[in-house]
């Protein structure tokens, strides 16, 4: 991209975040669509400005929750609703008089209610002190299969004259051929979605935190999952304070491992305490994801049905809180008990709307797994996937030097319904050098 391009490119990103911010206060100007334009322009333009906005406080909850949940809290669809309707109404009564104008403002708001009661109802509301509680008034989708066009409309009013009524199509043709809806915003085949499991450098971490995050900025990662959360600190900083670091890196925190030792059938309050804490570090940070990454032991049938009904109450406990739950595989998960693989049995025994899984490619290849064949067996359920190779009779490897079939993989993030892609590296002397050049082997595979 030329430098006059990028340069308007950001303009255009900027102004329309200050569109959007000011639509959070005025009733007949759209949030959403505003900002899913600045992310769109940004993340085409700078890359820094575009994770600031992901990483921010306000913004980037706000457009992570849509893209994440596409769900709507009822408080949030009542007060859209009310808001829209009252709008159109007193309008029609007071300002406009000719008639062929009230009845497409009618249709109008008849369309976008339709639109937003379509969405499923979310449990837990966001708060509306910075302005998440409004969502989608005056955005329209249209759209089949995997190509989509936002369409937002505003509303000029002159008492004297008639309403001029401006339809702009926002993604219909530049650049955005071939790319799903979510793309607009953050695509999940990105080079500016690409994350890295922080346990690939803990060595590094314990001898320099700060320059590592610098040399992890450098390279070009956009976000960093940590490990070995045990719902207080991260090396000794509060998951908050470090999204606050990272924010001023151009970076975010996407989410954590974590997880309990403590055995399903042994199960106490405490178990509950532990979830609930960790779900508030998260949301302080602004992250989204609690992901248990350990099996615990399972050496029956019981045992396995317990753990199934363990995760599903996990799920809803990090739900109620906001948090959206995830299980990390290693190569246990693929072992049977009674001859049921475990791996198996959680997929299909929890509840996706609270349990997402995170495949792990190079521990999966490891204990003898398809993952081309698991995304096609369970569509929707791998929302995560944690980039590794495996190599038979050598180990792990960098990305590309194992038998993990990458190629065909990327061709099948729409299927998994992906929006998160972590980058993890356990091997190697310069482990920085590793993760350069596993983050350009995946920057090829979303181009």
């Amino acid at each position: 991209m030329g430098p006059v391009k990028r340069i308007l490119y950001i303009v255009l990103g900027s102004f329309f975040l200050a569109l959007g911010t000011i639509g959070i206060f005025v009733p007949l100007l759209p949030t959403t669509p505003f900002w899913l334009l600045t992310c769109w322009f940004y993340i085409r333009s700078s890359e820094k400005l575009y994770n600031r906005v992901m990483a921010n406080k306000y913004f980037g909850s706000y457009i992570r929750s849509y893209m994440e949940d596409k769900a709507i809290p009822l408080r949030a669809k009542i007060l859209s609703l009310t808001i829209m309707w009252t709008s159109i109404l007193c309008t029609s009564l007071f300002l406009v008089e000719l008639l062929w104008v009230k009845i497409l403002l009618l249709f109008i708001c008849i369309g976008v209610s339709w639109h937003i009661l379509s969405f499923p109802t979310k449990k837990e509301p966001y708060s509306n002190s910075s302005g998440q509680i409004k969502y989608f008034r005056n955005l329209i989708i249209l759209g089949t299969g995997k190509h989509y066009f936002v369409l937002f409309i505003s509303v000029t009013m002159n008492r004297r004259h008639f309403i001029r009524t401006t339809m702009t199509a926002v993604v219909a043709g530049y650049g955005l051929s071939g790319v799903s809806f979510s793309s607009l915003a953050s695509s999940s085949a990105s080079h500016k979605r690409i994350g890295l499991q922080l346990y690939s450098i803990k060595d590094d971490l314990e001898k320099d935190f700060s320059g590592s995050m610098t040399k992890l900025q450098k390279i070009g990662y956009h976000s960093v999952e940590t490990y070995g959360f045990d719902g207080t600190t991260f090396f000794g900083k509060k998951l908050s304070e470090f999204n606050r670091m990272l924010g001023d890196m151009g970076m975010m925190l996407s989410g954590t491992h974590t997880g309990s030792p403590v055995l399903p059938a042994d199960t106490q309050a405490k178990e509950w305490d532990l979830w609930k804490n960790v779900c508030a570090e998260l949301k302080a940070a602004h992250a989204t994801r609690a992901i248990q990454s350990w099996l615990p032991p399972t050496q029956t049938m019981d045992e396995l049905k317990r753990l199934a009904e363990h995760y599903n109450r996990v799920g809803e406990v990090c739900k109620k809180e906001g948090i959206r739950f995830g299980i990390h595989n290693h190569s246990a998960e693929f072992k049977k008990v009674d001859g049921v693989m475990i791996y198996d049995y959680l997929l299909e025994h929890t509840q996706p709307d609270l349990v997402f899984f995170q495949l792990d490619m190079g521990h999966a290849l490891e204990a003898g797994a398809d993952c081309v064949e698991y995304v096609k067996k369970y569509p929707g359920r791998f929302t995560s996937w944690h980039l590794t190779d495996h190599k038979p009779g050598v180990g792990d490897v960098e990305l590309g030097l194992g038998d993990v079939d990458y190629d065909q993989l990327f061709t099948m993030t729409d299927m998994a319904k992906l929006d998160d892609l972590v980058v993890e590296q356990e091997t190697g002397e310069d482990r920085f050098a590793a993760c350069q050049r596993n983050f350009d082997f995946v920057v090829k595979r979303c181009k």
